[in-house]
C-alpha cells in the first residue's frame, strides 16, 4: 500500500512539474517582427507592434527593431555607440546567433540600457532594454528565432562599416552646418544708412 502511495506521490509531483515548466512558455506571447516570431517575455506584454518594430512603453525600456535596410543599421548602431555613455562592449553568442551587445547609460532615461545586435536569418535585428545584463527571458527568446545565415565576422564588418559611415555623416552634417555659419555671418544686410546734413 505504502509503495502505491510513493508511486502516485511521484507521479502528480512530476506532473506539477510539468506543467509548470511547460506554463513558463504559454505566458510568452508570440509578435511577428518583420516576419520572425519573436515570444516577448510576459514583463514586456502590451506593447505596440508595427511592420518592423516591437515597443513596449518606448525604446528605453523595451524594443525590438528590424534593421532591415542599411540606413536604419548605420543610424541605430552609430546613435548607439556615439550618442550614449557606452559604459562597454561585448562580443558573444547565444543560441545559434552571434552578437555584438552594447551596455550603456541613457542620461535622458537615467538607467543603464542593453542593446543586442544580433541577425536572424539574413536580416539584422536590435533588441534593447532597460537594465545592465542579458537576462535569462532575453536569452530564451533569442535562442527561439530562427538561426542566423550570417556569420559572426559579417556581423562586426557589417557594424563596422556602419559605425564609420555614421561618424562620417556625422562629420560632413558639422561641415555643412558651419558652412552655413560662415555664410549667414558674412551676408549682408539689407539694411542701408543714409548720412543726411
Amino acid at each position: 500500500m505504502n509503495k502505491k502511495v510513493l508511486i502516485i506521490t511521484c507521479l502528480i509531483l512530476i506532473f506539477i512539474s510539468l506543467s509548470l515548466v511547460s506554463g513558463e512558455n504559454t505566458n510568452n506571447l508570440t509578435k511577428p517582427v518583420s516576419g520572425i516570431d519573436f515570444q516577448i517575455p510576459p514583463q514586456y506584454d502590451g506593447g505596440i507592434l508595427k511592420n518592423n518594430s516591437y515597443v513596449y512603453i518606448n525604446p528605453y525600456n523595451f524594443r525590438i527593431l528590424s534593421l532591415d535596410n542599411y540606413n536604419n543599421l548605420r543610424f541605430n548602431f552609430g546613435l548607439d555607440m556615439l550618442e550614449g555613455s557606452v559604459i562597454t562592449t561585448q562580443e558573444t553568442t547565444i543560441g545559434n546567433h552571434p552578437t555584438y551587445v552594447i551596455y550603456s547609460y541613457i542620461d535622458i532615461a537615467n538607467s543603464n540600457l542593453t542593446s543586442i545586435y544580433l541577425p536572424i536569418e539574413d536580416t539584422i535585428f536590435v533588441i534593447s532594454y532597460k537594465g545592465d545584463s542579458i537576462t535569462p527571458e532575453i536569452e530564451n527568446m533569442i535562442e527561439n528565432t530562427p538561426p542566423s545565415t550570417i556569420t559572426s565576422e559579417q556581423l562586426y564588418s557589417k557594424l563596422s562599416k556602419a559605425l564609420s559611415d555614421y561618424r562620417t555623416s556625422l562629420n560632413q552634417e558639422e561641415i555643412e552646418y558651419q558652412q552655413q555659419e560662415y555664410e549667414q555671418s558674412n551676408r549682408g544686410s539689407n539694411f542701408f544708412f543714409f548720412y543726411v546734413r
